[in-house]
């Protein structure tokens, strides 16, 4: 009995050191690889950044210590005016960039807007056309599907998909608030708030519609749901997660992550009780998930939008080419075979030549790869106007980019610190899961910047905590002071 107990505290034990270790070690290699991007940007790209943009340190300094004094200021005040506050001035951001930077779709979103436009019409048929952007990129399709429903009720006006984004950015923020409030608690949480309102990446990102933000809905949401910890909370989780997957396929990393918790369960509570209890989490989760992606995979081919079920990559090897040693592009080599088969059993071949005649080479990619994901400024706003230099390097877009480096920085800095401090980092939970495989995926995929998006809540949960370890560090010694003074 004894032995038993021990080898189940021992594995207890070995998930939270395990979970630790990688959260830190992502937040360090994360903190190390910006000023490595920083210096190859700077011996790279002189003409846009050169040493002479490091100076937006300060301000960007200056500004984070706004963000979280600013919910000091509303510590004591109730939920109902902070909620209305962040409104208002996410609000005034919102207008300031949907008036001053008339954005249109361009380069894969214009693809997916050209695709929605047609479904709207009801002459879509690039889903079944061999060669087209959403034939050889299906997991499109439900992205282009949501914003045909869009264009149906406000018509073919792409600001009217810029307006319903930045409603979504307003919600995600307040989500990003209530997953640190169960994390925290509430004086961590209105840091949190203050935070994300107020975190320029996604600020930037708000005049282009994407599948990151609807979907980065449904992730929060359901991982709110997932650490309530309850089956029936599984199983509207699992709904969410099935939705979430069609929008953007991540949902599968969600999943596994939900899957995990719940063996987890099992193993930590080995009880009759608790092993029945996460078994119907489990079950709730994985027929919710299945039951959802069935029925999005019969509409899908009943209204003819695709002839495969949308759940189902067309070109399953593109993004481990990418991710692995760097393959150019699908199209071109698509064309010179006879069927998708044909392209995907050669694409195969190829994955397997490589990793097995050059596994040097692929670490090296990856390494660097990796770097440039987790170092690099979030260049989602670039996608607004197609990567033009002559647009990036105006200010106050120029400005904005450099800012946000180096306010994504110094939030790792303090997410760091509050990981290593506090003890609230020990528990297993559905959000560091969640973090740790969205990361780690990436060491195997296609990565950019941009694709942090997800991460970042995270980051700027810990950043709210270690901005708050440092504020009653400080009131402590006030106290201590006032104490000394008075004796």
């Amino acid at each position: 009995m004894g032995t038993e107990k021990g080898f189940f505290s021992g594995f207890d034990s070995f998930i939270r050191k395990l979970i630790r270790f990688l959260v830190i070690a992502i937040f360090a290699f994360s903190i190390v690889s910006v000023p490595i991007c920083m210096l190859t940007y700077m011996r790279g790209y002189a003409n846009l950044f050169s040493v002479r943009e490091l100076v937006w340190a300060i301000p960007a300094l200056l500004y984070c210590a706004l963000i979280f004094f600013a919910g000091k200021v509303f510590q004591n005040k109730k939920e109902i005016y902070l909620v209305i506050s962040m409104l208002v001035f996410e609000a005034i951001y919102f207008v300031l960039f949907l008036v001053f930077y008339d954005t249109q779709p361009c380069s894969d979103y214009e693809g997916i807007w050209r695709a929605a436009v047609e479904m709207s019409r009801g002459t879509f048929t690039d889903g079944v056309t061999p060669g087209a952007y959403t034939y050889i990129y299906n997991w499109q399709l439900g992205i282009a599907a949501l914003e045909s429903v869009i264009i149906r009720i406000f018509g073919e006006h792409f600001l009217a998909l810029k307006i319903f984004n930045a409603v979504v950015i307003a919600v995600n923020n307040f989500l990003v608030y209530k997953c640190c409030y169960v994390k925290f608690g509430k004086r961590t949480a209105v840091y949190a708030y203050t935070g994300a309102a107020m975190f320029i990446p996604w600020m930037l990102s708000i005049p282009q519609f994407t599948n990151h933000h609807i979907g980065f809905t449904l992730l929060l949401a359901a991982m709110l749901l997932l650490y309530k910890d309850k089956w029936y909370t599984y199983l509207f989780a699992g709904i969410l997660i099935g939705c979430l997957n069609v929008l953007r396929p991540m949902g599968l990393i969600v999943m596994i992550a939900a899957v995990c918790m719940a063996i987890y369960g099992m193993i930590k509570d080995h009880t009759f009780k608790a092993v029945l209890n996460n078994m119907g989490k489990l079950l709730s989760v994985v027929l919710a998930f299945a039951a959802v992606m069935s029925l999005f995979n019969v509409a899908f081919i009943k209204l003819g939008y695709t002839d495969i079920n949308v759940s189902s990559a067309r070109v399953p090897y593109f993004k481990f080419q990418k991710g692995l040693y760097g393959y150019d592009d699908i199209p071109e080599d698509f064309d010179k075979f006879e069927n998708t088969e044909a392209y995907n059993e050669a694409m195969k071949a190829e994955l397997t030549d490589t990793v097995k005649e050059n596994p040097k080479g692929i670490c090296a990619f990856v390494a660097k790869k990796m770097i440039n994901f987790l170092g690099m400024f979030d260049y989602q706003f670039e996608m607004s106007f197609d990567h033009n230099d002559a647009v990036w390097s105006k200010y106050p877009i120029k400005a904005f980019y450099s800012m946000s480096w180096f306010q994504y920085l110094f939030f790792l800095v303090l997410a760091l610190y509050a990981f290593w401090k506090t003890r609230k980092n020990r528990e297993v939970d559905i959000f560091s899961v969640f973090f740790i495989g969205n990361t780690l995926v990436y060491l195997f995929i296609e990565a950019f910047s941009s694709y942090r998006f997800e991460s970042y809540f995270y980051i700027i949960m810990f950043a709210a905590a270690g901005f708050d370890l440092i504020m009653q560090k400080f009131s402590k010694k006030s106290a201590s002071k006032e104490i000394g003074d008075q004796k």
